[in-house]
Parts: structure tokens; sequence; C-alpha cells
């Protein structure tokens, strides 16, 4: 274009014009005021140096605000803005056309109400466009010479309407002042046909740099690029290989490129990025003031230290628009074959040593394989390679668990926010192999203590490393095992993991083995529903007791024992002296209690021999009663004997404290003396007199209160111990009268006994959790507190026998032995270790590890 009249505000300049015989347009001064006109289709006042927008013919033609397609047209066609001073009032408009267009309506018809809406809106607002005056001199009051450093800063953006970009002069002045100016801005529509946000971004970076290059070819002066976007997924593009993508975006990251170096491009978030308003429209009585349109963001006229760094993890939605845009790549044949043969190779292991070793031997194999036989290794495996191995394998794993974050570090690309890795700044070795980055750099420790190598939380191989520095520690806790791991590889939340399989170790679990109780359980009706004295019985024996013979001067010994039998529901106690531990004498001791106590209904005793043979001895003696007709009632009235589990002491509890009370008397008064038959059978009897006074029921420190009810006012109407009450005429009662006497007396024991010692064991004193109940087929440990945990018999539970309230107290174990019965508290629960081995039993296998170990 021939250029032909020139205009200016320098009278000097003007005159040189001339001289030069240019055509110059000349105005006339009114009262001193230069005329406002137009220079190019801009409006520019030449005594403020400003270009500004004529609104008043606009105004005009839209005072008849005719709300048609055509009506439309017209108007966005009168306003006319080449640099973009108001693209974002103007993109507005351009998007309400395309929105008429989309909608096929004819030239003259009316718009519809919501497009009326935002149109009215827009002729609203064009009366601002008056007040809007821009500075035509980007260095404001200085100089081009006292410019040190200028720079151009392009920003783009994009939305689902419109993608647009903003340019501006950053000029930094030698007095240390920073001034930064609007050059210019282009806005586009978006297309009709609809694409991705990523996509969008990227075409509106595509226009930065086209903008970018012309303003730079424009201008005489040497300026610098920076090109800013909001978008990571187009800042990686930018930044990476466009052969990667399809047509679409290859095509635009390639233009991209040969415009503009792609160091040049920076990130800014949306807040700080101008070219947001341009993407969006504003309305245009928020132009004039608005500072982020005419000067940028605050920190572009700050020192270059102080510009937005880039630390915006990319998220997840960005991964996946990034997946869409790659080209189509397939590759399953070498993908499934790799993560077969790891898993074959690996998995098939549970021994790091022995799995390094063979692996080592056919790292060999292959090496022997391609070899002069001369140069061919023979003899044992060096500690190279070992390590090579280890490598091999801990970088194989890493490709099948850590595949997107080693593609990102390959691609130059940060980790993903989601990955568990991407606080650790990991970095890929001179080996490709995956390492922490950390914080250590600076630190005196070796390499591969600064650095070590990443390896998954959930694998095989995890495991089996974490078990071969467990023994190799000699089976240590959980710091000293994490430590010596933590010298050569870096498990996320490797804490939680190594307890995990610490806990696993049958070893380790042996050593500190911890029996399991039940919560205990409700008292048998036979302890809590009122029943004559020694009706339900429980018995035990105590001893042996040493005693002499009733010669004076012998010095012969024997043993003997003591028989407690101990009232159900009263707690009332009768002691038995026995000769032996015989069944024989066992049986005349349960003649003599019946005889003094009457014949019990039920009997409760633990598991002795002695008492198994009673037991079938008693039953042969009933049937012979049986056949007496005078003692056919006797008969009928067999006794009940049941025994608790094998080595339950707690299930005789009831008993067991009596034997405690009792052997805790008779050391106090007999101490060290060795007593006869007799002597001993006194002394028994004393104690039970002490043992049936005691209160079943805590004291009260009331004086008004009764006295305490203990199990002798069941047997003697009043306690043992207290003193008889003397006898007076007129306590003379006749038979009858005496026996409602005792009739009455006995309901208020009973009464006391309700209400004064039933409620006392309303409570549990220990065992009052519920615990899961163990099951069948598990696996457990058999206590024996006659040998190590080491050597206690493992077994598996055949049977459980659960009580009245579902819970187990009591199972069947079958160990090497046979079949025992055990209480719970007994057993050790071993818990489910289970290993997955594939069978290996295939030529082809062995063929794919060696495969796999030469990849």
């Amino acid at each position: 274009m021939d250029l032909r009249k020139w205009r200016t505000n320098s009278s000097e300049l003007n005159q040189r014009l001339k001289n030069l015989n240019f055509e110059v347009d000349e105005h006339k001064e009114s009262l001193n005021t230069l005329i406002a006109s137009k220079v190019l289709g801009v409006g520019w006042n030449e005594k403020s140096d400003t270009f500004y927008f004529d609104s008043s013919d606009l105004g005009t033609f839209l005072s008849k605000r005719i709300n048609t397609k055509r009506y439309l047209l017209q108007a966005a066609g009168r306003l006319f803005d080449p640099v973009g001073f108001i693209g974002l009032y103007t993109i507005r408009i351009k998007c309400l056309i395309q929105e008429i267009w989309c909608l096929g309506l004819d030239w003259d018809d009316k718009l519809p109400k919501q497009l009326e809406v935002s149109w009215n809106k827009w002729c609203n607002e064009i009366h601002y466009l008056s007040e809007i005056k821009i500075p035509r001199y980007y260095f404001q009051n200085f100089l081009p010479s006292n410019a040190t450093t200028i720079q151009l800063h392009c920003f783009s953006d994009a939305s689902k309407k419109a993608y647009g970009t903003v340019a501006y002069l950053r000029i930094e002045l030698n007095d240390g002042n920073i001034i930064s100016s609007f050059v210019a801005s282009k806005g586009r529509v978006a297309p009709l046909k609809t694409l991705s946000i990523p996509r969008l971004e990227l075409m509106g970076a595509l226009l930065s740099a086209r903008l970018s290059d012309k303003i730079a070819t424009a201008l005489i002066l040497p300026v610098s690029r920076f090109y800013w976007t909001d978008s990571s997924i187009t800042y990686y593009w930018i930044k990476g290989d466009f052969n990667r993508h399809k047509v679409f975006v290859k095509n635009r990251i390639k233009e991209i490129q040969k415009l503009s170096d792609p160091k040049e491009w920076r990130y800014c978030k949306g807040k700080d990025n101008p070219a947001d308003l341009i993407s969006r429209g504003l309305p245009l009585n928020d132009l004039k003031n608005n500072k982020i349109w005419w000067h940028g963001p605050k920190w572009l006229t700050m020192k270059q230290t102080e510009w937005p760094l880039f630390s915006e993890p990319i998220i997840e939605t960005e991964i996946n628009n990034d997946k869409l845009e790659l080209k189509k790549s397939i590759n399953v044949n070498t993908a499934v074959e790799k993560r077969q043969i790891e898993n074959n190779l690996i998995s098939r292991y549970s021994s790091f040593s022995k799995l390094i070793r063979i692996s080592a031997l056919c790292l060999r194999f292959i090496y022997n394989c391609k070899v002069n036989p001369v140069l061919r290794k023979i003899d044992c495996i060096s500690a190279s390679e070992f390590d090579h191995v280890t490598k091999v394998l801990v970088k194989q794993v890493q490709l099948n668990e850590f595949l997107t974050e080693i593609k990102c570090l390959k691609n130059g690309q940060p980790i993903p926010k989601g990955s568990k890795i991407s606080s650790l700044n990991v970095f890929l070795d001179e080996d490709e192999i995956l390492r922490v980055g950390g914080r250590l750099k600076h630190s005196t420790l070796s390499e591969f203590q600064k650095h070590q190598m990443m390896l998954p939380k959930a694998h095989h191989l995890t495991d089996l490393i974490i078990e071969h520095y467990h023994k190799k520690s000699l089976h240590s806790g959980l710091q000293t095992t994490l430590y010596l791991i933590r010298q050569f590889y870096w498990i996320p939340s490797g804490q939680n993991r190594v307890r995990r399989i610490l806990n696993k170790c049958i070893t380790c679990f042996r050593t500190k083995t911890q029996t399991i109780n039940q919560m205990m359980g409700d008292l048998p009706r036979d302890r809590i529903v009122p029943s004559r004295p020694f009706e339900k019985v429980g018995l035990d024996y105590a001893g042996p007791i040493i005693t002499k013979p009733n010669l004076k001067r012998s010095r012969v010994t024997l043993k003997s024992y003591i028989a407690i039998f101990i009232c159900f529901s009263t707690k009332a106690t009768h002691l038995e002296v026995v000769s032996d531990l015989t069944t024989e004498a066992f049986l005349a001791c349960l003649r003599r209690f019946i005889a003094r106590r009457s014949k019990p209904s039920v009997i409760w005793s633990d598991n002795a021999t002695n008492f198994k043979g009673a037991r079938n001895i008693l039953n042969e003696w009933n049937e012979i009663c049986k056949s007496n007709r005078i003692q056919l009632f006797s008969a009928e009235e067999g006794i009940e004997w049941n025994f608790i589990p094998p080595a339950s002491p707690h299930f005789g509890g009831l008993w067991e404290a009596n034997i405690k009370s009792m052997k805790r008397i008779l050391l106090r008064v007999a101490k060290s003396a060795i007593m006869n038959f007799e002597e001993l059978t006194t002394l028994m009897a004393q104690i039970e007199a002490v043992l049936n006074s005691r209160p079943l029921s805590p004291l009260s420190s009331d004086p008004n209160d009764l006295n305490p009810l203990t199990p002798g006012h069941f047997l003697t109407n009043c306690a043992i111990s207290s003193f008889p009450e003397p006898y007076t005429a007129s306590d003379s009662l006749s038979y009858h009268s005496r026996w409602k006497l005792i009739q009455s007396l006995r309901d208020k024991f009973w009464n006391r006994w309700s209400t004064e010692y039933l409620t006392h064991l309303q409570t549990r004193a220990k065992w009052s959790v519920q615990n899961p109940n163990l099951i069948k087929n598990q696996l457990v440990l058999l206590k024996d507190p006659n040998t190590k945990p080491l050597d206690w018999p493992m077994g598996r539970i055949l049977e459980v026998f659960p009580g009245s309230d579902g819970l187990v107290r009591v199972l069947d174990v079958k160990t090497s032995t046979g079949i025992l019965k055990r209480v719970i508290t007994k057993v050790v629960p071993l818990q489910q270790i289970t290993k997955v081995v594939p069978s290996c039993n295939c030529r082809k296998e062995h063929l794919n590890i060696l495969q796999f170990l030469q990849l």
C-alpha cells in the first residue's frame, strides 16, 4: 500500500514533510485546541496523543434498535477496532452473531428473547465507548534510548465460546523503573465444530505466536519474546514432541514451535491471565479502569525473579485429554509378554537370595552362549553380577508399576498429582532406574543411600526384599529392618508394609505368642437358682500333704490328699481327708460326704484319671442298687457326673478359689509341722468351719445392718463360728411352731441370698470384651508351659463348641499325635499366610525367563 497522506502533531516534523513534497493533512486550530480526527480508521487526538472511539454515529444508529439479524450485522460492521483495544467488547457481538447463525434465522426475523436480552445489554453499553482513551506512545514520558531491556509478552486463553491473545511491551529503564503497555489483542469465536478445551487453548496459543511474530517484525527495536498460558496441558504439548499427537494437535504445535522457541513458553495462573477477559468477554463500563487489561498482571512490572514459576501439577482430567490426543499405538504382544515373564520369574520364588542366584545363572548362561568358549564364566557368581541382576529385576518391576511416572519423566513432564511418589522428586538414572531425589543431595552419604531405588508398595519382589533383610538382621524389629532396606531401596508407606510382612514371620510370631481370651460367660443355672446345700457340687483334690503314721517314733512319711466339695448355690464347703490317690480311697471319701451332706444330684470335676475311674465304678454300683427293690428310689435318683475341659482350671474357678483359701490357712497354722492322719482330719474340720463362716457379700459399715449372710446359715441356720444362744423358758415352743420358725428363717436366708449375694455376682471381674470366634480349619499352636514357644506343637481346629451365648470357648484340635480338646486360652491362632506360586514345569516358560533377563 502506498502511503500518501501524513498527519502529525509536531509542527517541526510537519514542515519537514512539506519540504520533502509529502502531502500533509492539516487541521485548523479552534480556541487553541487541535481537532480530533481519524487516522487509518482509528480516532486520534493530536493534542493528548491518545486513541479514542467516537460512538456518536454508532449510538445514533443503535437508537433505532431493530432486533433482527440484518440490523445486528450492520451495527457490528460500524465498530472498527483493528488493534483490538476493545477486543473483549467486540468478541461478545461476534459470539452473538455465531449463535444467531446457528439458529438459522432469516435476515429480518426477530431475535429470540434470550438473544434479544444479550443484544440490548450490548447496545446499552455503547455510550461508555467515548470514555476510553489509549496512549499512543509505549514509553510514556521516556525516550527509547532510556530503555535497557524491551520484552514482548503474549498471553493466550480460551473458553467454550471464544479464544484469544493479548500482547504487552515490558520496558526496563536505566533508572530501574519498569513500564508495561498494551500493544494489541486478537479474539476469535470458537469453531462450530465442538472442540475440547485443550484444543481451544492450543488454538489460542497459536494465535498468540502469530500475533507476536507480526508485532516483532513491525517493531524496529530488538525485543525478547515471552509467551504465557494458563493451560498446563498446552504448556507440555508445546515443549514436547509434536509427532506423538494426532494431526490436529500436531500441525498447530509444529507451527507454534516454528514461530517461537518452546523455551520462551511459560505458565501463569488463570487469575493473572488478561487473555481470560477476551475469551469470556467483559462489560464496557468495566474496561476503562481495568489495569490487568491495559498493563497486564501486576508481576509484569516487577523484576524477573518475582515472576511466577510453574508449580501446578497436571490434574487427572488433563492427563486423560492428553491421552486422547496421542496417536494410537498397538504393541500388545510385547507388553503382555513382559508382565507374564516377570510374574513367572519373581512370583515363583519365596526367597530373594534364591531368586537373585537363579536369575544370575540365567544371565550367565545367556552370556556364555554368545562368547567364545575360552571366555565363558564358570567360577562362582560375583558381587557385580548380583548387583546387575537386582537392577534388572527392579527395573522391570518399575516398568510395570510406575509406567505413567516413567513416561512423564522421559517426556520432560512432572509427575501427576495423584501419584503416590509425586512428593519424592524421583528421577531416572543412567540405567533408566527410577530413584528417589529427596533432599539429601549435599549430604556425605553414598549415592545409593541418597538416591534409593523405588519399589512398589504391594509387589512380591518388595515382600521378598523385606523378608531377606529381616532375616539378615537376625529377625530384628521394624526400625532395624526398615533401616537396612532404606540403604538401597525406598518403599512408599514402607513402615506399614514392613510391619505387615514382619507380622507374617512364623519365627517372630512363635517367640512372642499371645493366647486369646473370650468374654466371660454367664453364670450357669446351678449357681443362681436356690437349691438345698450340696445338691449341685464341685469337686477337686488338693495336695499331697505329708503325714506320718500314728506311731510316735516312726520316721515313715505318707502322702495324704484333701478332697474339697463346694456347693454351687451357697458356696458351702466340705473338706475330706483322703489317705491316698486311688479310686477306692475316693469312693470311700464320696460315701462319707453323701452320708453327712446328703446325696448330690450333679457333680462337676476336672479330667483327673481317678475321677474318671470313680465315675465308671459308680455307674456299676448304681446298677447293683437298681436290682435291689429297697434301693430302687435311690437308683432312679443317680448322680450326674460332668467334667470341665482339659487344662482349663478357670472353668472350675469356684473350687479353685476355695482350695487357695484352704491352703493359705493350712500354711499359716500348720507351718512346717508333720501331722498324723487324725490331726490332719481335725484341722481340716476346723478349716471347713472357717470357710463356711465367710460372708457371701461385702460387709456393711452400718452398725444397724444385719449380720452378714454366710454359707453356715444354710447349714445350721446360723454362722458356724457364732456363740450359742442361752436357753430360756420362754423359748419353749411346740414342734409345729418350731418347724414354722425354721421355715421362716430359711426363707429369710434365701431372700437375703437373692438380694445380697446374687447382685454381687452381676459384674465380670475380667474378660469383659467379646472377641471374634475361632473357626474350623484354622491353624493354631498348642500352648505347653513345659516347653519353649518355638517347640509348641501346631494343630488344626476340627470342631468348635459354642456356648449358649454363641461364643466359642472349647474346641477340638488335630495334631500329629491325635485329637485334643482344648480351651481357647491354651491355643495361639496363626495368621493365614498364603503365597501363590504358579506352576513352572514348561520348557517354554524357562525360555521366556531367559528372554526377560536379556531385556
